[in-house]
């Protein structure tokens, strides 16, 4: 047989082998304990994602659990919680879908493999509506935690509580949060005026609009299109609620505001002749700004389900 000797280990020499052994333990210690970190991180995303949800169901969206929730996010993830954003925006988006993601051209089509594939797993375009969009605001509320300084996140969870699910109160819990992390944002305002003017509180639509326009061009530049048209939009709905309140001279003054941005609207042009001469426009401004609430409602749900190919 054949016998296994230790060599002898001198007076004052270290053991080479009780070293290398201990090294080896201690790296499988740290392994371990590395592993264990990984997964107590997801238990931990797991109970705060099943919390929300709860916490969402029963519809309590109050900016005190907003602060403790986005400040432990912040302590545990730091920049990593942009990407967690991002992540749970586009898990909000699926589920608006169905849990399918967007449509992409194929080279083929008809083919007897993707009929095949399309008894199994049908790809059509389809949306949620109504009760079932309320499913997707959880994952709009763990984006917003993740990152309170994305304006747009706020405005989308805004959007679907008011005109999709119903809760125009849970809307403007939102709008207010947002206005508190961005106290800059002119879209914000804007967002608040509009909901307003839907549940027809003038006098605070009057503020929220009187607040955008104070506050633009916020972050934005002022020479683009965007933070233009804005501002169009922030100035007619100011001029139509003087108008409403029957101030001419000063809604006069909103829409030629609206005509320095853009010229070519001449619509702009024939309302203010008619106020100037006194005259009693065709449309009353309620009118108007009701059509533009539906039109607004409408370009927002184009703009959040854009589709390659589509315009």
């Amino acid at each position: 047989m054949a016998c296994i000797q230790k060599q002898a280990v001198l007076p004052g020499q270290p053991d080479v082998t009780a070293t290398e052994t201990g090294n080896t333990m201690k790296q499988t210690e740290a392994r371990d304990l590395s592993a264990i970190r990984g997964w107590l991180m997801l238990i931990l995303l797991g109970v705060i994602s099943f919390s929300v949800s709860c916490w969402l169901s029963v519809s309590t969206w109050t900016l005190q659990a907003a602060d403790n929730r986005s400040s432990i996010a912040g302590m545990l993830l730091g920049e990593g919680r942009l990407a967690l954003s991002g992540h749970f925006y586009e898990l909000a988006d699926e589920y608006f879908h169905g849990g399918l993601e967007h449509q992409t051209k194929e080279a083929f089509r008809d083919s007897l493999f993707q009929k095949a594939a399309g008894e199994i797993s049908p790809r059509r375009h389809i949306h949620l509506s109504g009760a079932e969009t309320s499913e997707i605001i959880p994952w709009l509320r763990l984006a917003t935690m993740m990152n309170p300084s994305n304006v747009t996140i706020y405005l989308d969870t805004a959007y679907w509580l008011s005109s999709e699910s119903g809760r125009p109160d849970l809307a403007e819990q939102v709008l207010l949060e947002a206005q508190v992390r961005n106290p800059s944002s002119y879209k914000v305002q804007l967002e608040r005026g509009r909901l307003f003017l839907q549940e027809k509180r003038i006098k605070d639509a009057k503020q929220a609009f009187n607040a955008g326009l104070a506050l633009w061009p916020g972050e934005d530049k002022p020479d683009t299109f965007e933070a233009k048209d804005d501002k169009a939009s922030l100035l007619i709905y100011r001029a139509l609620i003087h108008e409403a309140e029957e101030e001419r001279q000063e809604a006069i003054t909103c829409l030629k505001g609206i005509l320095n941005l853009f010229p070519e609207r001449t619509s702009i042009k024939d309302r203010i002749k008619t106020l100037e001469e006194g005259k009693e426009p065709s449309l009353l401004a309620s009118q108007v700004w009701s059509d533009m609430l539906k039109k607004d409602v409408q370009t927002k749900s184009g703009d959040r389900c854009k589709h390659p190919g589509e315009e």
